[in-house]
This record gives C-alpha cells, structure tokens and sequence, in this order.
C-alpha cells in the first residue's frame, strides 16, 4: 500500500504548497491548483481500481468433483500431506503452468475461492509422479499462505499503473515509475524465495528425483509450445483453420530429435543467473536447490508411471474443453472450421509460396522480363539482377543484412523454382516436425532448393534445372500477358490505417478512425481512393509533387501538426491544427501517423520511381532532408559526408525522428519536417540494393 502512502503525501504537500503561496503572494497559483487536481483525480481512479474485484481468468475451464472424483481426491491427499486445506476450484487452463490463485474481499485479505489450475499440455507431456510434484508445489504455496500477498500485490501493480497512466507527461509521474520499479524488484524477490520454499513441498511429497525431472520437463515444454503456437497454430489460424488437435502436435514435435536439440538449446539461452526482475528462479537453480533438500525420496508405486493424464477419469474431454476454450478467446470465432496437421503444408505453405512468386512475377514484368524461372534467369543473363532486387524492394521486400541483395535474389529463386516444382508435380510440400515444412520430391527424398539457389547466385543453374527446368520461352512468352503490372492501390485496400511512430500514449493504431475528419477542431483533412482534401481543396493523388509532414513532439504546452501539400504544377496547400494539451494531441499524432502511411503507400510508389530514375542519371537528390545519389546518402547540410550504400543498414522511424542507420559509424538523423521524409524508409532500402 505504499503507493496509496506516497499518493496521499504528495497530495497533502501539493495542498500546503498551495496555502503557502497563498500566504506569501497573497494570489491562488493556478498551475500549482491544477497540478494537485490531477493528483487528486488520478488517485480518485486509482482507489477505484483497488477495490473493484479482480476478474477471474478467462481461459479457465472448471472441472467439478462429480466428474473427477478421483482427481479431487488425489489433490485432497496432497494437501493433507502438505498441511493445507485442498482448493475450492479445480480448472484446467490451455497453458504450460500450474498455478493457485485466491482473489477475497477486503483488498485480498479476507479468505476468498482458493482456484487450483492445471494446464493441459502438462497431462501428455508429465508422469503422475511428475504432476504430482507439480501440483505439491502449489499446495505449498497454499500452506505458506502465498495466495494471502498475490491479491495485494496484483492490486498494488494496479493502483500504480494507473497512476502513472493518469499522471503521464507530468513530473510528478516519475516519482511512481520510481516507486514502482522499487515495489517491483522487491516483489518479485519476495515470490522467487516463495518457488523455493514450495519446491521443498514438492521435493517431501513427490522425492527429488521427480521433482527435478518436472522442473526440468516443465521448462522445456513450455519452450516447445511456444514453437508451436508461434510456427504452426498462428500460421494455420491466419489461413482460416484452427488444428483439430493440438496434443498430437505436441507429441510431433517433442518425439523430433531435431527439435529437441534445438529447444534445448534455446534453453540454454536463458538467464544462468538470477534476474532481480524474475518471479521465479532460473531451472538449473531451483534444481540445484531440490539437490540439497533433506528430504527421503518415497518409494515410487507401479501406477506413478503412466502419463499424468491418468489422474483424469477422462482427460480427452478437459483437454478439449480447454484448447476450444482458447481458440475461441484468441480468434473470437467459435465455429472456426479444423484441419488436421497433414493439411497445415497446403493450408500455409502453398499459399505462401505461391504469393511470393506472384510478386516475383510482378517485379519481372515492371522490369519488362518474362515471369517464372525464365524472367528470373533472363535478369542475371542481362545483368539486370539489381533492377530485379530494387524493384522486389519497392514492394515492401525488406533484409536487414550487408548481403541484402544476395539475400532478395536467393527468396526470388527460391520462390520462382518451389512453384514451377509444385505446378509440375516435381515436389510438394510435407509438414515437418524438425522444422515448419519440408519440400518432398515423389520419391520421398527432401529437395534442396536453397543449395540449388545458392549455386544459381553463382551462375551454376544445373540443381534448379533438375528441380524444375524452366518453361520454354513460348511458354514464357505466353505467361508475361497473365502477370499484371503493379499498381501502387493494389497491393493494400484503401485508405491505409497505421503508424509507424507512437503517440502520446504508445497505442498508434487507436486513433486511425480521426480521419477523415476534423483534427484539433478546425482542421478538415480527407482522404479518398483518388484524391487527399485539404481544408477544402482536392490534389489527385496523380497531381502531388510533395508533401511535408511536421509533427511537433507533445509536450506539458500541448503540440501542432502542419501538413503542406505540392502539385506537380508548383501549386502549394497548408493546414496546421494544434493542441493546448497533451490529451489534445492524440488525435494529432494519429493523423499524423495515418498520414505518412498513406502517403508512402498511395503516392510514394511513383514518387520513389521517379527519383530512383533521376539518380540512376547521375543526379543528386534532395529528399527528406538528405541527398542520395549513387554513391550513398548524406544529410542535406553536411553533403560531403557521404555514408556508402555498402555502410547503410536501415531507416527507422524513433519518435518524430528518421534515422538512416548505418554500419560503420553514427546514422543520419532527419526530422519528419523535411519535405517527403515519409519516402525514406521505401527509398533508402531500394537504392541499398541498387548501388550497394
């Protein structure tokens, strides 16, 4: 409750400063008013907060004792022998965790509903002895009374989040983010002597051996299950399929040797020493400590073997109450259709593959070279390999690496040869467990498509032609007609939301819906397929010339935007909103973040073209506050200091600054200010891996 203590103090001295003012200058100081009405406001929600009740998780799927009485009697026993009475809840949850929790009134210190959660993926992957030691663990933390100080914890990291929340951009602000980093190093020092205490109870109920065995399984599945999700659900999820059954998945991928041996080392990434930040210990630590418990380890029982799903009377039905439970939070579609893991390779990798070749084919036919292997072969027999990465760049292909050409060409190969395969019935694609996909030739036998790409790189095309020997130029020829041509609104729907820089509060995607419309009260900007509107007048998106963009960093006084506007006829719009106050500028910084979205995305296409045509010619141009030419970039007030395009890395957008970064010194930082600073991040990367 020390944040509650500190917020009062500084009320009640933001109070006697004020009476003290009022004594010596005889006058109310009106910013000392206000500073201490928003400390007061910002308290007032801050309490509220503390005293509302927790909800309990939404991922969490009861299991009642008349379904599982064996399950809740086994738990029961557990915690007689741990000396605590049993939970009041029992639910399984989809994560790698078990966990207790207690959520009571009177801030958490009156006794509440004492919840024991299981993850499913813990009754596949753990023995019974294993999940026993698991779950006496949680019952220790239950008999040392851990449940009584997690609710005044949790409510404490809520009270302070919402002070420096209401308090943001306010000195005061700083005093919380202090105190919360102090309460937070204590805390979580606090909770990692809890874990091993509660790993004690586990160790006199379950025996070290067990004990150690689940820490060190539970560690590794949940690196595993991160692999799954982020390299196999998410990306099935993303083509419309949920996977039928998650359990088999998880049993591929831990039965690969490959994979272990990659999570085990990933494993070995992890902190070896004690992060003061952590709840819990690093694994190899809590194991050391298991080791030098005095404890008898029990004798083990015949029936402490099996899967840990034997605790269940019938597990499949809590496993599958839990993954559609997540499914259905994560997607928000309940009926979303299922597919088994035989079809994640042409649900995800097919397509995928097929859109890269499709924007391969896009780039040949901009760059006037038939589509397929036979354009792409025709690049490097005409020397024209540059133009083709350039133009794949321009199309939002992006390598931040020194070989980013190499790099580009080798995806472009790779692309063009895995379609001709799969169109001619050469290859198809297999789900592996010992990496996301394997390509297959009829035979069975895996095909090396990045070897063969690596030797075409180096103009020895004899692997591509046993893999997928290109058309023949007939065939080629009759193809270029059904390659469109790139249009710079074809490849994102209209208008474009998004931000590459955040606002005020960090949430650059909320206020994507200001436009169109009015921003800081007068100013009207609006935007169509066609054209931008800008206080009334119409520029077609084929007239603009320029466009300048100048954000003013929000402050305590409040911050503008000015947008100015150039015709390709030399005729000049402007318009500025501003704000008196920080909340005045949110809407300001999101419209200054749709706009540069959309102007890279809508105009910036024939705008980068037209001056990546005046720089092959020889010329210096002035964009963004830089000049690029072929030799490299240089900040437009320091022309002679030239960073090469070997030395460039990448632009990024930090606040409401642009940098061009570089590898060899410090980058070149331009302001949003400049006029067609927006086409930087496009351009610079294109003209990296033209002159490079």
């Amino acid at each position: 409750m020390g944040a509650l203590v500190l917020a009062i103090g500084l009320i009640m001295g933001m109070i006697g400063l004020n009476v003290v003012v009022w004594q010596v200058a005889g006058r109310v100081q009106f910013q000392i008013v206000l500073a201490t009405l928003a400390i007061v406001a910002a308290f007032g929600r801050a309490t509220l907060t503390m005293i509302r009740r927790p909800e309990e998780p939404s991922d969490e799927v009861e299991v009642p004792r008349d379904t599982e009485p064996d399950l809740h009697a086994d738990i029961e026993v557990l915690a007689a022998a741990v000396g605590t009475s049993p939970p009041d809840r029992i639910v399984v949850t989809p994560d790698v965790n078990a966990y207790v929790h207690e959520f009571g009134p009177l801030l958490g210190l009156a006794r509440g509903t004492r919840t024991l959660g299981i993850g499913v993926p813990l009754l596949d992957t753990l023995t019974v002895q294993q999940l026993r030691a698991v779950l006496a663990h949680e019952m220790g933390h239950l008999a040392s009374g851990d449940t009584k100080l997690g609710p005044v914890l949790f409510r404490t990291e809520q009270v302070l989040v919402q002070l420096m929340r209401s308090l943001q951009g306010r000195w005061v602000a700083n005093l919380f983010v202090r105190y919360w980093e102090f309460q937070h190093r204590v805390s979580a020092g606090v909770r990692r002597g809890q874990e091993l205490v509660a790993d004690t109870a586990a160790v006199r109920i379950s025996g070290k051996q067990a004990t150690a065995d689940a820490l060190h399984r539970v560690a590794i599945v949940g690196i595993a299950e991160e692999v799954l999700r982020h390299d196999y659900i998410l990306p099935m999820l993303q083509a419309g399929r949920r996977p039928a059954d998650l359990a088999t998945g998880r049993r591929s991928l831990l039965s690969s040797a490959e994979r272990i041996e990659q999570i085990l080392a990933m494993s070995q990434e992890g902190p070896q020493t004690t992060d003061p930040w952590a709840t819990h210990p690093p694994t190899d630590v809590r194991i050391q400590r298991v080791a030098a418990v005095e404890a008898t380890a029990p004798a083990s029982a015949p029936d402490e073997r099996p899967p840990a799903r034997a605790l269940f009377r019938d597990p499949d039905r809590w496993v599958r109450a839990a993954e559609d439970r997540w499914f259905s939070l994560i997607t928000g579609d309940a009926s979303m259709p299922v597919a088994g893991w035989d079809e994640w390779a042409d649900l995800v990798m097919v397509p995928e593959m097929q859109a890269r070749a499709d924007a391969v084919d896009r780039a040949l036919a901009q760059i006037q070279l038939p589509p397929g292997l036979t354009g792409v072969r025709a690049a490097f027999a005409q020397e024209r390999e540059r133009d083709l990465a350039a133009t794949l760049v321009s199309q939002g292909w992006r390598v931040e690496a020194p070989d980013a050409r190499q790099v580009i060409l080798q995806a472009a190969i790779t692309a063009s040869t895995v379609r001709a395969a799969l169109d001619s019935g050469r290859a198809s694609f297999v789900t592996s467990w010992s990496g996301p996909v394997a390509l297959l030739d009829p035979s069975g036998v895996p095909v090396d498509v990045q070897a063969a790409a690596d030797a075409a790189l180096a103009e020895d095309w004899t692997l591509l032609d046993s893999i997928a020997p290109a058309p023949s130029m007939d065939e080629a020829a009759r193809r270029v007609g059904q390659s469109p041509r790139p249009s710079p609104q074809s490849e994102q729907p209209f208008p474009v939301p998004g931000a590459p820089f955040a606002p005020v509060d960090g949430r650059s995607s909320t206020y994507a819906a200001a436009l169109p419309g009015r921003i800081g009260g007068k100013t009207r900007i609006e935007v169509a397929p066609t054209a931008i509107v800008l206080q009334g007048t119409t520029v077609a998106w084929d007239a603009l010339g320029s466009a300048t963009i100048d954000l003013k960093a929000p402050g305590d006084s409040g911050g503008s935007l000015t947008i100015s506007l150039e015709d390709v006829s030399g005729g000049k719009l402007r318009a500025k909103a501003s704000a008196a106050t920080v909340k005045g500028t949110e809407p300001i910084v999101a419209a200054a973040s749709y706009l540069w979205d959309l102007l890279r995305i809508v105009p910036g296409p024939r705008l980068r073209a037209a001056i990546v045509e005046r720089v092959r010619a020889g010329e210096d141009i002035e964009v963004g506050g830089v000049i690029v030419n072929t030799a490299g970039v240089a900040l437009a007030k320091k022309p002679a200091q030239v960073v090469s395009w070997s030395a460039v890395a990448d632009v990024v957008v930090v606040e409401r600054r642009v940098v061009v970064r570089a590898t060899d010194r410090d980058g070149i930082v331009t302001t949003l200010g400049s006029p067609n600073t927006f086409l930087l991040p496009d351009l610079v990367p294109e003209l990296r891996v033209l002159f490079g």
